[in-house]
């Protein structure tokens, strides 16, 4: 099945979801995983030891489970898309407006391969996505500035197989990358910086990766 993020859901929300696993990332403790079993102004989940927990919706993002059903579930917070490493969480929808309205350039997509493993990607995606749309990266101050990409690891997976040099990408800074990041490291209830090796491009070496484009720069 595939997953979705709820963030602060309302009860209607959630009803699609009713008897379905989902997982519960609050942020003044660790996520909690299992069926939801009951909707009031909280989600009621229960694990598999029996054990049952509470979570206020209005300060609860919920990763939850899509069946047939769920997919056509029609409320705007299944519309945002969101990005999952390691315990932290980004708003990618708001990542990509704030992306707009920056400068793109071309960069070696090579440093990253080595975590495509790690990610979770849909085979049949991969050879249909738009290499000319920028990958969006992040540095991630609790991981020495270690630059992350937060969206497009499918076209990144392209770019691998393709064995394409270069392609175009935009760098937030670290006060746009915390805003849209929702859960981990600084944020409320995260204390564990994710590990992204440092072969990984730093904002320093990104400026060296190559110089700065418009969009219409772009290679076709």
């Amino acid at each position: 099945m595939e997953h979705a993020y709820l963030e602060y859901p309302t009860a209607q929300d959630l009803l699609p979801f009713m008897g379905l696993p989902v997982v519960a990332l609050p942020a003044d403790r660790p996520p909690w995983g299992g069926t939801l079993i009951g909707i009031s102004d909280k989600a009621h989940i229960r694990k598999e030891s029996g054990q049952i927990a509470e979570f206020p919706l209005g300060e609860t993002v919920l990763k939850c489970f899509r069946d047939e059903g769920c997919l056509t579930t029609p409320s705007r917070v299944l519309e945002r898309e969101y990005f999952e490493f390691l315990g932290f969480l980004w708003d990618i929808t708001k990542a990509q407006e704030i992306a707009r309205t920056l400068p793109v350039r071309r960069v070696d997509p090579q440093p990253w391969f080595q975590l495509l493993g790690a990610i979770g990607l849909n085979e049949t995606r991969i050879p249909h996505v738009d290499l000319q749309r920028p990958l969006i990266l992040a540095p991630i101050s609790e991981a020495g500035g270690a630059v992350l990409i937060i969206d497009g690891w499918h076209r990144l997976a392209r770019a691998q197989r393709e064995g394409i040099a270069d392609v175009p990408a935009v760098l937030l800074d670290e006060e746009q990358e915390f805003e849209v990041r929702i859960l981990g490291g600084r944020k409320p209830g995260r204390a564990v910086a994710p590990s992204v090796p440092q072969t990984h491009a730093s904002t320093d070496s990104y400026d060296a990766l190559g110089p700065e484009r418009s969009t219409s720069d772009r290679k076709r």
